[in-house]
């Protein structure tokens, strides 16, 4: 099985807006920055940087945002969260800015093969009992089948083959499993820096189990509901969690 295993998060959306700077000779640019530092109406962004060089000997330098008469209007970045390394150099052109991009942890390919070879079967399972259950044919759209990984030891710590009552759901069958035996061994928060594979995109209100259980990572195979390739809910900077999401494609059925 060939797997591409490709990340799910919603692009960044950096505008141009407007900044005053002020020409002025490089040599003076030190004492200058000096005397202005500490007064507020000559706050700039942290994701910007005070000084732009024009030539040999002039500079340009970042005095306030926005348009001002007594200065000169130039454009500048309205953010430093840029998607690639491209567009970093692309904005830092016009004006250069701070960027801290974030280290992405290398995925591994034969980790995730191991366990989503293992989801189509439980999806088999789940569409077996359906046929025995016509009443559940037309169950609610979340994810069929899940298995909560510990990336460290690769250990399950739960997987639900099919969700028999059609009342419950897979992923919160799962973390409550967990959090009954985390109880009794007295272990981390819930599903704190595990690994959770799906079948397809959960509900609403399983993708919420997701934020408070603290899952690290999501891998899922198809998608359903949106609520990750569309609404980016994991991304949701209104929650006190977020986490990563991976879409699997070429999987065997």
């Amino acid at each position: 099985m060939s797997l591409l295993v490709t990340k799910i998060y919603k692009k960044s959306q950096v505008n141009l807006i407007k900044a005053s700077v002020k020409i002025i000779e490089s040599s003076k640019i030190g004492p200058f920055i000096e005397e202005i530092r500490d007064l507020k109406e000559f706050e700039i962004p942290k994701h910007l940087k005070r000084v732009k060089k024009m030539d040999d000997k002039f500079s340009y330098l970042l005095m306030k945002m926005g348009d001002n008469p007594d200065y000169k209007t130039v454009d500048v970045s309205s953010s430093a969260y840029f998607d690639t390394r491209d567009e970093y150099l692309f904005y830092n052109k016009i004006w250069p800015v701070n960027w801290y991009p974030q280290r992405e942890v290398p995925i591994n390919i034969e980790y995730i093969k191991n366990f989503v070879e293992k989801l189509p079967e439980m999806k088999k399972s789940y569409i077996n009992f359906n046929d025995q259950r016509s009443d559940l044919k037309n169950q609610h759209k979340c994810a069929k089948s899940c298995m909560v990984i510990d990336p460290n030891n690769q250990m399950s710590h739960s997987q639900i083959f099919t969700s028999k009552d059609k009342i419950l759901h897979s992923i919160l069958e799962c973390i409550s499993t967990i959090s009954k035996e985390n109880g009794k061994n007295k272990q981390g928060y819930l599903c704190t820096g595990m690994d959770i594979f799906l079948s397809n995109e959960p509900c609403q209100s399983c993708a919420m189990a997701l934020i408070h259980g603290r899952i690290k990572r999501v891998f899922f195979i198809k998608s359903n509901t949106g609520i990750f390739e569309k609404q980016f809910f994991h991304q949701n900077k209104s929650f006190n969690h977020r986490f990563e999401v991976y879409k699997v494609k070429n999987q065997i059925h």
